[in-house]
């Protein structure tokens, strides 16, 4: 898990550098605009390749332990294929886009660049699943987490202090570029990931792995999206500049739950391994100290940005991001909220519960939308609280179920030293 928090920190650290220098050197308005772009695309990418990877990751591991190459090959040739037919449709559907419209205008730009990132983000991300399911865990946490910032930190941040008077249009070529480069360079290493198993491809076999994993790829659009939809409220229904305000302080609040996706992309087997083996006890251990582990990380940095958060986000992000801190102050009491029950979403989708899950997150992220657009025009503040009540209410909903149906709840519990052994 280490591995997977350092490189989840790392992709963090370089974002920020990223974002940081596009705010200080372009108009709040450009960088307000790119940062939506960003909301749409980090919230959606999940659904390249339709779940696919969802469903290899834990058919690769097993087809590994008992040796069967021929399946590992037909399930890695498949998920590639998929991919490459969504990725030949997201290229048509910008460029029909830009056909469409005589000039490039900037709303045209900023849909063409939102389906070009999320494309190669998809990418990336299924590509991350299949190296991890391949057993190469350090190059899929690495693709999955660092690889695209640390493009954007050779390609976006040159061509920003470079040129004279840098704008959104030029936002979008280079990061657009760098997430391209990075999507064919993730596809080049997992090809040779396999060059000792021949690459078959199966129209009826990838149906069968989009049946399995497309319900897992829905639910994390439904989480994902949920932490983005004060960013495109904000974007839509009052100004790009404020967009870029709430962008920034959900990314410093999703900075701080880094390590708690980061146990969710490091747990999954583990609690798939615990219950093959029926170890719940051993379960809602894990779970607890790792609630207790990820709540002191965010009530560390709630202390912090109310001591010195002004100061700080001025000195990166420039004094018309200052009002930030505030923001960012209430978002954290929605991660302290998230990390006080665990990965108990991951928990209860392993368990056979990932409908239930469903109807959660189906209920309340429509729930929070519509609110969200009604509280708007009272400003960025309210919308915040409401993305605190929304976290509770989910995580809440999800310890009753588990209270239900396995006679516990999950809250932070101090780890032991063993148990510190394991989560390292």
């Amino acid at each position: 898990m280490l591995i997977a928090i350092i490189f989840r920190y790392l992709g963090t650290i370089l974002q920020f550098i990223v974002l940081a220098v596009i705010a200080r050197s372009t108009s709040s308005d450009d960088y307000g605009l790119y940062v939506l772009c960003l909301s749409f695309a980090y919230s959606f990418y999940y659904i390249l390749g339709f779940g696919a990877s969802e469903s290899a990751l834990a058919r690769l591991a097993r087809d590994l332990a008992a040796g069967r190459d021929e399946q590992v090959g037909l399930c890695v040739g498949t998920v590639l294929g998929l991919l490459g037919i969504c990725a030949i449709l997201a290229l048509f559907l910008p460029l029909g886009i830009g056909l469409i419209q005589s000039m490039p205008t900037e709303s045209n730009m900023a849909i063409i660049f939102t389906l070009v990132f999320l494309s190669a983000n998809g990418i990336v991300f299924n590509i991350a699943q299949i190296l991890l399911g391949l057993r190469r865990v350090k190059l899929g946490t690495f693709f999955f987490y660092p690889a695209i910032n640390l493009m954007l930190l050779l390609t976006t941040v040159p061509a920003v202090l470079l040129l004279p008077n840098p704008n959104f249009l030029h936002l979008s070529i280079a990061s657009g570029s760098a997430a391209i480069f990075t999507s064919l360079v993730a596809i080049l290493i997992c090809i040779v990931s396999m060059r000792n198993i021949s690459l078959e491809c199966s129209v009826r076999f990838g149906c069968k792995l989009i049946k399995e994993g497309f319900g897992l790829s829905c639910l994390r659009i439904l989480h994902v999206s949920s932490f983005w939809i004060p960013t495109m409220v904000s974007g839509f229904l009052l100004s790009p500049a404020l967009a870029g305000a709430m962008g920034t302080a959900g990314r410093l609040a999703i900075a701080v739950s880094a390590v708690i996706a980061a146990t969710r992309f490091f747990i999954r087997p583990i609690i798939n391994e615990a219950l093959e083996l029926n170890q719940i006890h051993y379960l809602r251990r894990l779970m607890s100290s790792i609630a207790f582990l990820t709540m002191l990380i965010a009530v560390v940095a709630l202390f912090v940005n109310e001591l010195v958060g002004e100061e700080l986000i001025a000195y990166f992000f420039g004094e018309e991001l200052r009002e930030v801190a505030a923001l960012f102050s209430i978002l954290l009491l929605g991660v302290i909220a998230e990390a006080i029950f665990g990965p108990i979403d991951e928990f209860l989708k392993a368990a056979g519960y990932q409908r239930k899950v469903g109807i959660i997150y189906g209920v309340a992220v429509p729930l929070f939308l519509v609110g969200s657009i009604l509280v708007a025009r009272f400003g960025l503040a309210w919308i915040a609280w409401l993305q605190v009540v929304y976290v509770m209410g989910v995580f809440i909903a999800m310890n009753l179920l588990v209270r239900k149906k396995f006679g516990f709840v999950i809250l932070p519990s101090l780890p032991t030293l063993n148990e510190l052994r394991k989560l390292k």
